[in-house]
């Protein structure tokens, strides 16, 4: 058990590690019905640890200016399939929808043979603005996930008495199904969708309920890539259409060690035009692609696969970011290849908004070294 004095200075100790603030933008997204895989999975996951394992260490080129993603058309940030006051969130092969307003926060993970909480509280607001350590926790609530977003942890559940009681939605947290009564009114539901657990917390029994009836099938990117499989889907690209916009889904494998785990879909969103046409303009003026990763040993735990789309659903053209050497697979079929150009900070800030500030980690290095709008190394 995490006395409440020493969990209080663990917090604000790490937190203060991590209080360089960024600005960032939230994407605009609407459904595109694809093929998606099912398979159910347990998280194992060191947290912080896994964004710098890598055969070699490679110390990105990337400067660290605060990114300004260009303004949709529409005229600024606009959450994830908005319809309203709600927002749609992904998580493997499950979708959910919340409220608008929430950030981005942690959630309870197993690590080593234990539940790790680091740390169940809203970090980011929900355009992935880093929140000030001093501030006080916001009210709106927030979307958690079971990636590491700092360094400082504590047993779950045993801090979960002390947390601040606002309302949350974890999305694939390892947490068992059922109901706990944490005080006051505030109640923790916890239910299996499509193999994953989603848990809302609340003292509103009207938003618990809203937000799990919302829950079912996510359809806007693949829900996991197999190792060495395609990212082919929808038939044939449209290769003479013009993208108005972009799909952005971000993969996660936490189990490197086994070739046989794939890439499960961690968050998916999508940009606007404006978005859209600033990257494919950095694309043009990049370069011809080169081999970013020489070694044959290299070993990846995270991409992010950029869709170009047109105003009716189909598909431009695929690209493959890439962390450990940091670059873009133009026109790729899977997510490994290492033929990219090299990933900038202007190549990344056109889709590097809203949730990727929570599920990305990035490229290695030391402050300075990486870009700001994704996690960093933790540790």
């Amino acid at each position: 058990m995490v006395d409440d004095a020493e969990l209080d200075r663990l917090m604000r100790e790490g937190l203060e590690r991590r209080a360089e603030d960024i600005d960032v933008t939230a994407p605009v997204a609407r459904n595109a019905t694809t093929a998606v895989r099912r398979r159910q999975r347990s998280w194992l996951t060191a947290g912080f640890a896994a964004a710098s394992v890598a055969a070699i260490a490679v110390i990105a080129t990337l400067d660290s200016t605060p990114p300004k993603p260009p303004d949709d058309e529409a005229g600024g940030p606009v959450a994830v399939d908005q319809s309203g006051d709600w927002r749609t969130e992904y998580w493997a092969d499950m979708k959910v929808d919340v409220p608008a307003e929430w950030g981005y926060g942690g959630a309870p993970m197993a690590s080593g043979g234990d539940v790790l909480s680091c740390y169940p509280e809203q970090m980011l607001d929900r355009d992935g603005r880093r929140l000030p350590t001093n501030e006080i926790p916001g009210q709106d609530g927030y979307v958690g996930r079971p990636i590491a977003m700092t360094d400082v942890c504590a047993p779950y559940p045993d801090n979960r008495p002390d947390l601040p009681h606002v309302p949350y939605a974890w999305l694939g947290a390892d947490v068992e199904v059922g109901t706990v009564d944490l005080g006051d009114g505030f109640m923790q539901e916890t239910v299996e969708v499509n193999g994953s657990t989603l848990t809302v917390a609340s003292t509103d029994a009207a938003l618990r309920e809203r937000i799990i009836d919302s829950a079912g099938g996510g359809e806007m990117c693949l829900s996991e890539i197999e190792n060495g499989g395609s990212i082919e889907h929808d038939g044939p690209l449209a290769k003479d259409q013009q993208p108005t916009s972009m799909t952005v889904c971000a993969y996660r494998n936490d189990d490197i060690t086994d070739p046989s785990v794939p890439a499960t879909l961690t968050y998916a969103g999508r940009v606007g035009r404006a978005a859209t046409d600033e990257y494919l303009r950095q694309v043009a003026v990049a370069g011809a692609p080169k081999d970013q990763c020489p070694a044959a040993n290299i070993v990846e735990s995270e991409w992010v696969v950029l869709e170009m789309t047109t105003d009716d659903g189909q598909i431009t053209d695929r690209h493959v970011v890439h962390f450990v050497c940091p670059g873009i697979d133009l026109s790729a079929t899977t997510l490994h290849g290492f033929e990219t150009i090299t990933l900038t900070p202007e190549l990344a800030r056109p889709w590097a908004v809203g949730g990727i500030s929570a599920v990305i980690y990035g490229p290695t290095g030391g402050r300075g070294a990486m870009f700001d709008s994704f996690i960093g190394q933790q540790g």
